[in-house]
């Protein structure tokens, strides 16, 4: 599984078809998700794959509201919906101030995504057909981008009660949470992370998803 980022300047125009462009070609299943914090527009643009439009209420936004519950895998795909053409896509925010009541949780999200990156990659890893060079090629570093990561999140978790906390973000040090500052909440239809990041359930799954990644990749070798 690839993650690729299509990103721009504020304001600046053709990230939205470009990635549909891509996501369009692309030989293997997708999704796209649109992360745009200032609002998105596919809603606007595409209708949905039985011909109605697009839902406004379901997306990131109904994710989010997920997420405050913790998140499994497959629930992500509760939050997509099909354009024209069959393409899967996660719409975004529709505004700036939807995306503005979502601001703590873009890390705690892409962290999530991370995870289920990982797991993906194992599958790259340990199940990808072929013997041509490419396909070993591929595997390998599949194998490597999931070791290399689980070996740093460990490297920088903390311990608690004698388990392990998980940063989330996997190259830095893990913050233990304290009795003060903001616990996660739901506001007004978005949900709120907590001042410190590593208090919210899908940071510690994301990184537990690594964890098993990692010992799938490693089992199989």
């Amino acid at each position: 599984m690839a993650l690729i980022v299509i990103a721009a300047d504020k304001g600046a125009p053709g990230v939205t078809t470009t990635a549909l462009a891509l996501a369009a070609v692309w030989p293997r299943p997708v999704l796209l998700a649109e992360c745009d914090p200032s609002g998105g527009d596919l809603v606007y643009r595409f209708p949905a794959a039985q011909g109605g439009p697009l839902d406004p209420r379901r997306g990131l936004v109904t994710l989010a509201v997920a997420a405050r519950r913790g998140l499994q895998p497959g629930q992500l795909w509760e939050h997509t919906q099909k354009i024209v053409g069959g393409l899967d896509v996660l719409t975004g925010v529709i505004n700036a101030e939807q995306g503005a009541g979502l601001a703590t949780l873009w890390g705690p999200l892409g962290g999530l995504f991370a995870g289920i990156t990982a797991r993906y990659l194992a599958l790259v890893a340990t199940t990808l057909p072929g013997d041509s060079a490419d396909d070993i090629v591929a595997r390998d570093t599949a194998r490597t981008i999931v070791l290399t990561s689980a070996k740093s999140a460990w490297d920088y978790r903390q311990t608690v009660d004698g388990l392990p906390l998980f940063g989330s973000f996997w190259d830095r040090d893990a913050v233990v949470p304290g009795t003060g500052g903001q616990e996660a909440r739901f506001v007004a239809g978005a949900v709120e992370s907590s001042a410190v990041a590593e208090r919210d359930l899908s940071v510690q799954l994301s990184g537990w998803m690594l964890m098993e990644a990692a010992h799938s990749v490693t089992a199989a070798a």
